[in-house]
């Protein structure tokens, strides 16, 4: 069963957008995001593990767009590649779940079980510059 680490709290500092929990511990989840030209830097990390993405911008924000509300936590969209991507999906009282994965061969992968919250998934929208209709 995954387990999901909840980013509840969101910055933007040197215009990079950092989402992590607002939970005290030293070795709280982070999602960071910054653009360079027509990609989208972006680092996850958890202690001292990272998974580090570089994806298309316009991809990423496209995908963002088409996500709908499904009960549960699934994942129905993804950007990247086969061997490294992020799987994003909308939970019926719109909390974005982000699993960016890292897929190591047929035998394994690596991945963060990410969920964030509303005012957070806002947050991020505003900075990507994503108009979603309500």
């Amino acid at each position: 069963m995954r387990n999901y680490q909840v980013l509840d709290s969101a910055s933007v500092q040197n215009h990079i957008l950092r989402l992590r929990t607002a939970e005290n511990n030293p070795e709280q989840p982070w999602l960071s995001m910054s653009r360079e030209g027509a990609f989208l830097s972006l680092s996850t990390s958890f202690g001292p593990l990272e998974i580090a993405l570089r994806l298309n911008y316009d991809n990423f924000t496209k995908r963002l767009q088409q996500l709908h509300p499904v009960p549960g936590l699934a994942t129905t969209r993804q950007v990247g590649t086969a061997n490294s991507y992020i799987a994003l999906g909308l939970t019926d009282n719109q909390h974005l779940v982000m699993i960016p994965t890292i897929v190591t061969d047929a035998s394994g992968r690596i991945s963060f079980n990410l969920l964030a919250t509303t005012p957070v998934y806002r947050a991020m929208l505003d900075w990507l510059g994503v108009k979603i209709d309500p």
